[in-house]
């Protein structure tokens, strides 16, 4: 079985249905993760401390390298960084 989401859930819809075209047949949809009812674990004052940019305020990376690129020495470290400070 696989599941699929996102920040969204639009890129997990799309992706959900590539899959099922592929041929899997067990591919659950989870939609976005943004409207999680669940239970959370973590605190982002845990998770993001050590992110001076707020990296995860941001839904892309190109909004946040517009606001923070002339930190970086290009635009794949700025990608890079979102997405290891919890960018979605």
């Amino acid at each position: 079985m696989l599941l699929v989401y996102c920040r969204s859930g639009r890129r997990s819809k799309e992706a959900a249905e590539k899959l099922a075209a592929l041929g899997y047949t067990q591919v659950l949809e989870f939609g976005g993760i943004m409207t999680w009812t669940g239970e959370v674990i973590s605190t982002e004052e845990e998770e993001y401390e050590d992110d001076p940019f707020e990296a995860h305020e941001y839904g892309d990376p190109e909004d946040f390298y517009e606001d923070y690129g002339d930190n970086f020495d290009d635009y794949e470290e700025a990608e890079e960084y979102y997405y290891e400070h919890g960018g979605w």
